[in-house]
């Protein structure tokens, strides 16, 4: 095998199946490289060229397949992902862990981005209804809402943390202090903290 592009996938399928090392492990290596596209266009060879390498002997070739894995469709992607997080290999470990970090950090960024373009689509449709000035309009009352989310939740925090603050300083200085009692120190716990009245 010389070049990645000339692999048979159905053939190597074929070829892996009867023995894991058919194909020389650095060869092996190398399809697992030439299956990005094909994962990408949802080929079933693809995945099942994937499925069988995630068993390979050799823990080079798991851990390529490892860092494939941030291109499988969710399905395949839980089930290889927990099938190499427990390889023995910690190379294999680690890739597995940084394709779930990918994986976590693309779905919050589509997310946002799904989120923002439906803003967008709800301005254009302003905009389309009622002219550009009720778009602009729109805008900025959405701008000062979230200002104003911003500005209370900033003020709610505050509220919660400067009593845990305060009452943290004060336990502090009781454990610190000659004549500490664990009961006094319980019973303040009980006592002066706002959310021991919370219930």
């Amino acid at each position: 095998m010389e070049g990645r592009e000339e692999f048979d996938l159905n053939e190597i399928l074929e070829r892996l199946r009867a023995n894991p090392e058919a194909v020389s492990w650095t060869d092996r290596r190398d399809l697992v490289a030439s299956l990005t596209e094909p994962i990408m266009d949802r080929s079933e060879t693809a995945m099942e060229l994937l499925r069988l390498l995630a068993d390979d002997p050799k823990p080079e070739v798991r851990k390529d397949v490892a860092d494939l894995l941030i291109l499988t469709p969710d399905d395949d992607f839980a089930k290889l992902a927990a099938k190499l997080a427990e390889d023995t290999s910690s190379f294999v470990q680690k890739a597995v862990a940084r394709a779930l970090d990918r994986r976590r950090r693309g779905h919050t960024e589509q997310q946002r981005s799904r989120g923002i373009e439906y803003i967008e689509t709800q301005y254009a449709a302003i905009e389309k209804a009622y002219g550009p000035l009720a778009a602009e309009r729109a805008r900025k009352i959405v701008d000062k809402h979230f200002d104003l989310l911003v500005g209370s939740t900033i003020h709610d925090i505050r509220g919660i943390l400067l009593p845990l603050k305060t009452g943290c300083a004060g336990l502090a200085e009781r454990l610190n202090s000659e004549d500490f009692s664990r009961k006094l120190a319980l019973n303040s716990l009980t006592t002066d903290w706002p959310c021991s009245r919370v219930s």
